[in-house]
This record gives C-alpha cells, structure tokens and sequence, in this order.
C-alpha cells in the first residue's frame, strides 16, 4: 500500500465502524429507529464514495506509471536502437580500414615485386656484352697554361689505372659559379667518349653505355685518381675548392672497387675531402642492397656525395645527411621564370639549410631566372654562367690559371 492511500483507508474503516455500530445499536435495542438507520445508511453511502473515489485515483496512478513505464521502454529501445547504429558505425569502419590494410598489403607486395624485377634486369643488363677498348696508359690532364708557381712537382703516386677507354676518353670541367662573390667555388666533371673523327657520345649516354657493359667500376677508379691530381693543382689557389665526380651504381655494389676508392681516398688524405661523388636521385631508389652497403662504406670513411636531378617532393633530407649527402643538384627547368621558386621549393630550400646541406641550381640557360636565383641558392652552373672545358692530355704553363680566370 502506498502512503497516500492511507486517509482513504482510515476513512472507510470509519464509515464502516459507524455503520456497524448502527446496525449493532438496533439490533441490541430490538427496535429500528429512524436516526440510526439513518446514520448507517449515510455512513454506508459515504464509505462507497470513499471506495468509488480512492479506486478511481489508484486507477489514474497506476495509470500515469503505466505510461511512465511505456515512456521508459520507449527510451530504452531508442537508446538501444542509437547503440545499436553506433555499432553498425564502427563495424563498417572496422571492415574499411581491414580493406585498407589489405590493399596496402597488396600495394607493398606488388612493389617489393616490382623492385625484385627492376633489380634483376639491372643485373641482367650490367653483364658483358661487348669488348672494350685494350687498357693504355693516360697521363694526367691538366688545363692550359699552369702558371710556375702553381705546376710544383706532384709527390709520387701509386701508379695510375689505364682509362677503360683508352684515349677515347675526354674529360671536361664546369664550373658551378657563387654568386655572391661571381667565382668559381667548384667545378664538376663531364665526360665524354671520342671516336676517329672526333665527334662525342654524351655523358649521359656514355655512362649508361659504361654500366651496361661493366666498364663503370674501373672507369670510376680511374676517374676518382684523375681528378685527385686535379685537385691538387686547383686546390692551391682555393683550398675550399671541390671537384664533383659521377659514380655509377654498380660501382657502388662492388665491393672490392669501394675498397679500392676507400683505399685511394686514406692515401691521399690532402685532397680526399674534396672529391665529392655525385649521382642521380633517381639512381638512389633503385639501389640494390649490395650498393647500399658500398654508399655507407665510402659514407663511413668520410666520403661526401651529391645528388643530381633531385626532386623536392621526394627527398627526406634529414635522412640524407646519414649517408653524408651535402649536395644536393636542382634542375633550372623546375624553376617558372615569371614568378620563381614555388612554395614547396622554397619551403625545400628552408629545409636544405636548416639540414646543412648545399643546394645547387644546374643547368641554367634562360637568363629570365638568374635574378631569381639567390631566393634559392648561391651555387649555379650552366651556360649562362661558364661551360664545360676540355682537359687536354698535353700539359703547357698557365692552363689552370687561364681555366679559372675563363670560369
């Protein structure tokens, strides 16, 4: 019972007292006398209002908990329904991101093949398929008109690799100028392959002919020693002077020529630091591991290298500095000669210093740019600035001093 029933019940239990009591009253009196029929009957009437109206209330609450409970029920089920959309919600994200992650697997799968496919056709094509030219012997070449003071007499050296090619062998020096103080602050090698007539097979296609028939190793031996007795001579009037020298891939993946270049490099500690080997950036990625392995050796020892063609969308120079990479090359074409560098660029540049490595504009032909390139860099080369010159075989006074003053 509850409590606000109470006064109902104590109302009934006195009509019906009185109506007792009444009924009690005549029937002890042997009479019936008219008061206390009276009284019996009101106290009757009354006690079934009472009755009539305390059942119709239990009724309207009962009533209002019934629609409480239904209210409640009502909610719960919509709360359930919530949850149970919520669920549905995660489940079908779960099922998304397990898609995902499968075609992610799928994605790096296919690229681990691919890189197997690449590799072994790189393999493929680095074996001998012709003859090169019988070894010769090359004496050192040296631009025109050495001044005296500059042509001391070199220290002795182990004795000279015969160039793979014979003397069909050029190689060229270009300057990469600073424009700050409009000299020259390095010089990077060309080189080149002469037939009878004179004419040139381009160094890119030069090189690339040189990989495919295995000549590079010895090529790069040959050219690392070349430009050490370069460095020499160059390095007495710029003792900050470098020389950029191109590297080929299977060099770097054989490791008795990385022991060689590592063993030249300890002998000639006076002009090691400034032979800077340099590569394309899209030879980094298709390195094998083999070459990865030479890369940190030559890294270990000191060597510095530079890459050529990079582009600044994918490039982590932060992880280039690990394997000593303090060059880094930018092709002039990137570059809009109406409103310069872009955002991303100079958003590179910003991140080539903070990460202590140099950048260099290459190739430089549309004079529109030149007043755009100090947002970038200081270091420029191409033929709006100097171009590659021909190191001659026979050695006359004054060459470099001419060289330099050319460039």
């Amino acid at each position: 019972m509850h409590k606000q029933d109470f006064p109902y019940v104590m109302a009934v239990a006195f009509g019906i007292a009185i109506a007792v009591g009444s009924g009690s009253y005549m029937l002890a009196g042997g009479t019936a006398p008219l008061p206390a029929i009276f009284i019996a009957l009101l106290s009757l009437g009354v006690t079934q209002a009472i009755l009539l109206v305390w059942a119709s209330r239990r009724s309207l609450v009962n009533t209002n908990e019934h629609i409480e409970m239904l209210s409640e029920l009502a909610a719960n089920q919509h709360t359930i329904k919530d949850s149970k959309g919520q669920f549905d919600f995660i489940r079908h994200k779960i099922d998304e991101t397990r898609q995902e992650m499968k075609q992610d697997r799928e994605t790096v799968s296919r690229g681990f093949s691919e890189l197997k496919e690449s590799y072994s056709s790189l393999l493929t094509s680095m074996q001998h398929t012709s003859i090169y030219t019988s070894p010769q012997q090359f004496e050192p070449s040296q631009p025109d008109n050495v001044q005296p003071e500059i042509a001391l007499a070199q220290p002795p050296r182990q004795q000279e690799p015969a160039s793979p090619f014979g003397d069909q062998l050029a190689v060229s020096l270009e300057p990469i100028i600073d424009l700050t103080t409009g000299r020259t602050a390095h010089y990077r090698m060309h080189l080149a392959l002469l037939d009878a007539q004179g004419s040139e097979m381009a160094s890119d296609m030069f090189l690339h002919h040189a990989e495919r028939i295995g000549a590079r190793p010895a090529l790069d031996i040959f050219i690392a020693r070349e430009a050490d007795a370069l460095l020499r001579k160059l390095r007495q009037r710029d003792p900050q002077l470098n020389i950029f020298m191109p590297i080929g891939a299977s060099t770097l993946a054989s490791p008795d020529t990385v022991a060689k270049i590592n063993a030249d490099r300890k002998s000639a500690t006076d002009v090691a630091a400034g032979l800077i080997f340099e590569f394309p950036h899209a030879m980094l990625a298709g390195l094998s591991d083999k070459a990865l392995e030479g890369l940190a050796s030559l890294a270990r020892q000191g060597a510095r290298f530079a890459l050529s063609n990079v582009s600044i969308s994918g490039l982590d120079l932060v992880a280039m500095n690990t394997l000593n990479v303090r060059f880094v090359s930018l092709d002039a074409s990137a570059i809009d000669p109406l409103h310069g560098p872009s955002l991303a660029m100079a958003s590179f540049t910003q991140t080539a210093r903070a990460s202590r490595v140099q950048m260099i504009v290459s190739a430089v032909a549309d004079n529109r740019i030149i007043n755009k390139l100090p947002q970038i860099t200081r270091l420029v080369s191409g033929p709006c600035f100097a171009a590659p010159r021909r190191i001659k075989k026979d050695v006359t006074e004054n060459t470099i001093a001419n060289f330099q003053a050319a460039a």
